[in-house]
């Protein structure tokens, strides 16, 4: 059962780094984030008519929302927003690393925008940059400012306990979710996304307890307005 919820903006205000300021975007290097993600803030200079949103060298994939209101996804191959963007407008892009390699021409890439956020041709000065590091989930989520989950589905870190009679290896199901994070009793189980291949994620029996046990569930994207609590079933 969840029964608390904070905002990402929330979780990021709690548990993120600094914010900064600069005339591109950082790369998550530059901010010192290793594995999580990174907001980048800007605004489109009006009046100013719809053009084409893009991004030039993004690694790996972005939430963006414009004025607030959730605008699309962009990924490497499709970069661009489907819809245009007027001016004046502040456009925030959640950008998420998808992974690393340790062998080839992408060995040691940076993640993050590498190039540019542009408005047609037009690059976009000013970024406002903050980071959220999935280690400093590590000494607990005391500080995040947890209120009642929404009514309908939204992303944000939800918070939750299960009961465990029995305990021993498991695995956690999180149906009609799309994309994000999951911890039990602080311990990072790594990412959940409903494209697949996994459908669920493996739960180590040292790290249950009998009783009552932590959830943490972070969600990058919006999924299904019903989704069910999280379920945890025996291996």
């Amino acid at each position: 059962m969840l029964t608390g919820w904070a905002s990402l903006t929330g979780v990021l205000g709690a548990l993120g780094g600094p914010e900064t300021v600069t005339p591109v975007p950082p790369v998550f290097e530059e901010l010192g984030i290793t594995r999580g993600l990174v907001r980048y803030a800007v605004e489109v200079p009006g009046p100013r008519g719809p053009y084409p949103l893009s991004v030039r060298g993004l690694r790996d994939l972005a939430v963006v929302y414009v004025d607030g209101e959730r605008a699309g996804v962009l990924t490497e191959a499709e970069p661009r927003l489907t819809e245009p963007v007027a001016g004046h407008a502040r456009v925030e892009l959640w950008v998420e690393s998808l992974g690393r390699v340790n062998y080839g021409p992408r060995l040691g890439e940076p993640k993050g925008i590498t190039g540019g956020i542009l408005h047609e041709r037009q690059y976009l000065h000013g970024v406002r940059a903050r980071g959220l590091d999935l280690d400093a989930f590590a000494d607990g989520v005391a500080a995040v400012p947890f209120g009642a989950p929404p009514v309908r589905h939204a992303p944000g870190l939800y918070r939750g306990s299960v009961t465990v009679r029995g305990a021993g290896d498991a695995r956690l199901e999180l149906p009609g979710r799309t994309r994000g994070f999951a911890w039990i009793n602080g311990f990072g189980l790594g990412r959940y996304w409903s494209a697949g291949p996994q459908r669920s994620l493996y739960v180590p029996g040292p790290v249950l307890r009998e009783g009552g046990n932590e959830v943490w569930v972070l969600d990058l994207d919006e999924g299904r307005p019903d989704a069910p609590a999280p379920r945890l079933l025996p291996v």
